[in-house]
């Protein structure tokens, strides 16, 4: 897949032509006044938004007799990351349609989109070479035939007679000298386009060509051994990568079964230390209570203590105030056994 797309804008006409002819100095002169940059900027920004693609070099060329574009494109569709292909006839045949579609709308106005045509495309290069032999061979022609007719003038006489139209005489014994004469002047003049080569040196051109095919055999045998060195140390590359692969994802699963046992480690330490903390709060809780229920037994103990001389006190001032006592009986009649207690005590005395 190259990475470059070169384009060549060039202009014709549907005129029949001859072989290699190209346009008129009218069509040439048509085009080289009326066709500007900024159309071929038009077709340059529809073919870049299209294609995702960018401009890298415009070249106007008027070396020729009709100016014509040169255009160099990535072949790197930057949207969508991927180099441009076109897989089969279908696909390059659609892909030429809509470049001359493209063509059609940037100069619209100016030119008409020509008939398809079978012949196939040319670079540059191609079509400059095409350009130069037509001009070349066309001014060949026109030398010959100058030449041709001066050399009949020189054994044909020109009659002319009232009844037949102007016409050439050519005398029999004059006919081998001019078919002679035709015959070296077309020979001298062909001799600057053709090359007569002997055997001798045929078969060495042969052999050249001979020991040139053997050379590049041997050069493609080399890059196919080394190609194939280079596909061997690919695989074997790609072995390792696979290798290294499966240690990554041994590992990677590893490090998932860490993650996870740490994961539910945290999780039990967590749990432990809240368990911990109420633990603690508890037993923060259940000293105090200790603390208050030996401050009570305290201080029931002083009470009972208290409790008990001022039981003895009322008793003593009870048992001298029979009055008092009576009283206290009727409104505690638990302390009748205190006083009974008391009074069997006296008697006994």
């Amino acid at each position: 897949m190259s990475s470059f797309c070169e384009i060549i804008i060039t202009f014709g006409t549907d005129r029949k032509k001859k072989p290699k002819e190209g346009l008129s100095e009218e069509e040439s002169k048509f085009i080289n006044e009326n066709i500007r940059m900024d159309r071929v900027m038009r077709f340059i920004n529809a073919y870049c938004s299209k294609y995702g693609v960018k401009c890298l070099l415009i070249a106007e060329h008027n070396d020729e007799k009709t100016k014509h574009y040169q255009i160099i494109f990535t072949n790197y569709n930057f949207e969508k990351h991927a180099n441009l292909r076109f897989s089969g006839r279908a696909q390059t045949a659609k892909f030429g349609q809509e470049l001359q579609d493209m063509g059609t709308e940037a100069f619209e106005g100016q030119v008409l989109r020509g008939k398809s045509s079978k012949n196939r495309h040319k670079n540059l290069t191609q079509m400059h070479q095409i350009a130069s032999e037509y001009k070349s061979e066309k001014e060949l022609k026109e030398k010959i035939q100058k030449l041709i007719e001066a050399e009949a003038n020189k054994y044909m006489t020109k009659e002319k007679f009232l009844w037949f139209d102007e016409h050439f005489r050519l005398e029999a014994n004059k006919k081998e000298a001019y078919l002679s004469s035709l015959a070296n002047l077309v020979f001298e003049q062909m001799q600057e386009s053709i090359t007569i080569t002997s055997d001798e040196k045929l078969k060495e051109k042969v052999e050249l060509l001979a020991e040139q095919v053997t050379e590049q055999n041997k050069i493609i045998e080399e890059d196919k051994k080394k190609s194939i060195e280079v596909l061997k140390e690919k695989e074997q590359l790609e072995k390792e990568l696979d290798k290294q692969k499966d240690i990554q994802t041994s590992n990677d699963e590893e490090i998932a079964q860490l993650r996870h046992s740490l994961k539910t480690y945290t999780d039990q330490q967590a749990k432990i230390d809240k368990q911990n903390a109420l633990i603690e709060s508890k037993n923060r809780e259940n000293l105090s209570l200790i603390h208050k229920a030996k401050s009570l037994q305290n201080e029931n103990i002083a009470l009972k203590e208290f409790n008990d001389k001022s039981l003895g006190l009322l008793l003593e001032i009870a048992n001298i105030n029979p009055e008092l006592r009576e009283m206290i009986v009727n409104e505690m009649p638990e302390l009748r056994s205190k006083f009974a207690k008391d009074d069997a005590g006296m008697e006994m005395g």
